[in-house]
């Protein structure tokens, strides 16, 4: 298009000059007069034109750069919205993996044990089935699941681990992702140190103060017994990349090894639902 304008305009007046300004052995001087007025016209009325044909061009140009835009944008919200379903689903999995295997243990050793962890286990299985399709939960919904989830985890380590929380929510309607916590309870849970001459603890701390939430949770860690490397389920690289998709630049997440324990502190700008 732009070629084909600049060959018109370089031709057109080339043409007009040969004619309208040199002439030709049979132009009188009425007609070289009339000629010349035409010329003038012409001229007076190319840069109208040529900005005419410039605006229409550029708006043109500008209702299909939009329309792209707009399409890339669907494109990519689909995308991160099944990036998310994938990650979301890989939890469900290992979570009631863990649970039943912990349930099909206390069966051979506690019964009364394990029937309180089957209750449990249902209020936990009713809520992924019924509330986790959605994409945001409200935080005192997904507080009950964490601190069914907690209760799991001590029905079935009984003395072995001290455990202790702390649940200060202020707004119980501010939503959240589901399970997006869950992974940072269950890593603690899962490499916490337990050696014959020392009791492992986990300790847990989620405070809400206005629109920011802060998780803090540590564990007892030991040299004695290294980490276990995640052979199943989403671990943390899981839950990094949720948060960078669902929470970019609205949290922060800091992690730390000791010789002697893990830390992970959690700090999030939760979505406040009047």
């Amino acid at each position: 298009m732009t070629l084909l304008l600049a060959f018109v305009l370089t031709v057109i007046p080339l043409w007009f000059y040969k004619h309208y300004v040199m002439g030709t052995a049979f132009d009188t001087p009425e007609r070289m007069e009339a000629y010349s007025e035409s010329l003038l016209r012409f001229y007076s009325n190319l840069p109208s034109a040529i900005l005419i044909n410039a605006t229409a061009c550029g708006l043109r140009f500008y209702q299909e750069h939009s329309l792209m835009e707009k399409n890339h944008e669907q494109l990519l919200k689909v995308h991160l919205e099944a990036q998310l379903r994938i990650l979301q689903d890989q939890i469900n999995p290992h979570l009631m993996f863990n649970v039943l295997n912990h349930i099909h243990i206390l069966m051979q050793k506690d019964i009364d044990r394990a029937s309180v962890l089957l209750i449990r286990f249902s209020d936990i299985l009713r809520y992924q089935l019924y509330e986790c399709n959605r994409e945001f939960v409200s935080l005192e919904k997904e507080l009950k699941y964490l601190k069914d989830l907690v209760a799991i985890e001590q029905i079935r380590w009984a003395d072995e681990l001290e455990v202790k929380y702390t649940w200060t929510i202020q707004n119980g309607k501010s939503e959240i992702s589901p399970l997006l916590l869950v992974p940072f309870i269950e890593n603690a849970f899962k490499h916490v140190s337990r050696l014959p001459t020392e009791k492992g603890y986990v300790h847990l701390t989620l405070k809400q103060s206005d629109d920011m939430l802060d998780l803090n949770i540590e564990n007892s860690n030991s040299a004695q017994q290294p980490r276990k490397q995640d052979t199943g389920g989403i671990g943390l690289t899981n839950v990094q990349k949720r948060l960078e998709i669902l929470y970019p630049e609205k949290h922060e997440l800091n992690i730390e090894k000791t010789e002697s324990s893990y830390k992970v502190h959690l700090r999030l700008q939760l979505n406040t639902s009047n």
